[in-house]
């Protein structure tokens, strides 16, 4: 099975709808004016990380907030099923 290529840039609206199908919630008034926080509730915490308004955001914003929130490989989580139907 070919492995899916993970895009370079996603679109803001695209990145909250990907994180948002595993229980990230957007609270845009944490945080700088210029930014919102994706929240995510873990282990009996919260998880959070904030995102700039109005870019593209690439693999150096996503693999970051990825882990952060612990949507990653060894979290449960492949890169192929977080993309999924994108």
């Amino acid at each position: 099975m070919r492995r899916r290529q993970t895009p370079k840039f996603i679109k803001r609206h695209d990145v909250v709808r990907l994180f948002e199908r595993y229980g990230c919630k957007v609270f845009a008034g944490r945080g700088k004016g210029s930014h919102f926080c994706l929240i995510r509730q873990y282990g009996g915490g919260e998880l959070s990380f904030p995102f700039p308004y109005h870019r593209e955001y690439g693999q150096d914003y996503i693999k970051p907030a990825r882990r952060r929130l612990k949507l990653t490989e060894e979290d449960g989580i492949s890169d192929d099923e977080f993309y999924r139907g994108f």
